[in-house]
């Protein structure tokens, strides 16, 4: 099978729970497929791999990025003539070959309805019926996508995988309780408002203020600064430490006791909640449908934007070493059954080939 796999963000030029999955997903079918990768960069292109078509998208706005990765996409098939595409990108164009396209959530980046998102809802449901598939990455996303307007016999519900020998426990063991040592909290994750970082240091304050001694550390890429200063504002007299841009989000999973994830967004999977229950930790979220399918009640869930009862879950951890200790093996095997990258590639190729092969005969 000849793949296209067009995506206009790719890691690690930059990073998130979208790029992560495309980038597994082209390492995989490599394996046993031509693949040819066009994909766009805003930071350097020699982080991209040496053989994508890398497209310059620094300093552009969205729809003249999505002109430039539409004109490269369309020049790539016409000589590389694939068999199908898979589409990081929904607008990626359908005229190139039977086109598959990964759709992850509704909520277009923010935790608030906004004045958009309609024109977005109608985009999508007009390109949905041009593509031959659109993958969504949960029940929950597939049900907003019904919503949406797209039609339901084109979704298919393949779950991202996770990379288990990346995120997995450390071997140095969990860190040690009592004896002077402070509870580690952590929140590995884009630092948006719409992930809540506010309200993880909230809950923290209210934690240290029932006493013990314990450090925060907020860790992921950093595009809003005027809201990283404001988390910075927010956190003083706290020991709380803010990690951007870092080389590799795993040991902020790895030292921590547990795992917070106070997003206010309709997440279309939650990878901070899976990736802590990979590396065998605890986690703390807030009540979101797409993020307790994903955890599948291996987390402790409270009550969307109330830091009161994050702080309560956190202490009531922090007094259960037991508990923390079982919920984490528990995530753990969780994930090894069901989110293994080469089971979910299976899924992909399965799809891809299907489509291939109706595309031939069509």
């Amino acid at each position: 099978m000849k793949l296209l796999v067009v995506s206009r963000r790719y890691p690690p030029d930059l990073y998130s729970g979208t790029e992560t999955v495309i980038s597994h997903l082209v390492e995989a079918a490599r394996l046993e497929h031509q693949v040819k990768l066009v994909a766009g960069w805003v930071r350097d292109p020699a982080l991209l791999p040496p053989d994508a078509v890398k497209v310059k998208l620094a300093g552009l706005p969205r729809p003249a990025a999505w002109l430039r990765m539409a004109r490269a996409a369309r020049r790539t098939a016409g000589s590389f003539r694939p068999d199908v595409v898979l589409a990081n990108s929904i607008e990626t164009p359908t005229s190139l070959a039977p086109t598959a396209a990964i759709v992850y959530d509704f909520n277009f980046g923010s935790s608030r309805r906004l004045a958009t998102a309609r024109l977005r809802r109608q985009f999508y449901k007009r390109q949905a019926r041009k593509l031959a598939r659109v993958v969504v990455i949960s029940e929950a996303t597939r049900k907003a996508a019904v919503d949406a307007g797209l039609a339901p016999q084109r979704l298919a519900v393949i779950h991202p995988g996770v990379d288990t020998t990346c995120f997995t426990p450390s071997s140095a063991g969990d860190p040690p309780d009592g004896d002077g040592n402070p509870a580690i909290f952590s929140y590995p994750s884009r630092i948006i408002p719409g992930k809540g970082q506010h309200l993880a240091i909230d809950a923290f304050r209210t934690f240290c203020r029932r006493g013990g001694e314990a450090v925060l550390h907020i860790a992921g890429s950093a595009p809003d600064a005027v809201y990283l200063e404001s988390l910075r504002q927010r956190a003083e007299g706290l020991d709380v430490q803010f990690h951007t841009d870092v080389d590799s989000i795993v040991p902020y999973y790895q030292r921590a006791h547990v795992i917070l994830f106070p997003t206010m967004m309709e997440e279309g999977f939650g990878y901070t909640a899976v990736e802590g229950l990979a590396c065998g930790k605890p986690v703390i979220h807030f009540r979101c449908p797409a993020v307790e399918e994903a955890v599948a009640g291996h987390a402790l869930a409270v009550a969307a934007g109330d830091s009161e009862a994050m702080a309560h879950a956190m202490q009531s951890l922090m007094t259960d070493p037991r508990r923390r200790e079982a919920l984490g093996e528990e995530g753990r095997r969780h994930v090894l059954d069901h989110y293994s990258w080469p089971a979910i590639w299976s899924r992909y190729e399965q799809l891809l080939m299907q489509m291939a092969s109706a595309g031939r005969s069509g």
